[in-house]
């Protein structure tokens, strides 16, 4: 899912206002989960959460355990500043060094 290198919010539980808060930032997967628990390394068993945001390298930066939307627009925000970001910050290291 991560192969074009782009977010993706990953919403076990579909609710169309999550991909409208989104908008063009990230990719939109609605999916269902058939388990309550994953066993995640170094924790051990966890909740399956509702919905995940997940930066292009695989990285989870928001999620939602009770379904909510809460604080998804900050953090779909900050991936797109990021973006932005980057793209310039390889801009400027292609010009160091050439003097």
């Amino acid at each position: 899912m991560l192969h074009e290198a782009r977010p993706l919010l990953l919403d076990l539980n579909p609710n169309p206002e999550r991909s409208a808060i989104i908008g063009d930032v990230a990719d939109y997967v609605a999916a269902h989960c058939t388990v309550r628990q994953w066993r995640l390394p170094v924790l051990g068993w966890c909740p399956v959460p509702r919905a995940l945001l997940v930066r292009p390298d695989g990285y989870i930066t928001w999620a939602s355990a009770d379904g909510s939307s809460d604080g998804l627009q900050e953090a779909a925000e900050q991936i797109g500043t990021a973006a932005a970001g980057s793209t310039m910050l390889e801009a400027d290291s292609n010009r160091i060094g050439t003097r």
